[in-house]
């Protein structure tokens, strides 16, 4: 994966919103954009109850600082107009100052 951190993301959390008849989870911005790599995993298409659906998995590479090492798997990340789901975040090893995100969207077809 290359090193370059060239790609904008931004980081959401869980809120609820209600709108006088009912309550939703939505998720919104969490903290500033920051800059991260991003390299496509994978892409899988998944058939079920008659719908099929492609699954991308990607890894992001951010700068480890306060605020990424805050960031958990109840968040969620997007980049572009793809909002990805967290699956897991690790340190990459070296000098620690970089975090590995596991991320998945779900992409209609």
């Amino acid at each position: 994966m290359g090193g370059r951190l060239d790609t904008r993301i931004q980081f959401l959390s869980k809120a609820q919103v209600d709108d006088g008849l009912r309550r939703e989870d939505v998720y919104q911005p969490h903290g500033q954009k920051v800059w991260a790599s991003k390299e496509d995993a994978s892409a899988d298409e998944v058939f079920r109850a008659g719908q099929d659906a492609t699954h991308l998995v990607a890894r992001f590479r951010v700068k480890k600082t306060a605020f990424t090492s805050s960031i958990t798997a109840a968040h969620r990340l997007r980049s572009g107009a793809q909002e990805f789901e967290i699956l897991g975040i690790k340190e990459v090893s070296g000098r620690g100052r970089i975090l590995e995100i596991t991320a998945i969207a779900k992409v209609s077809a």
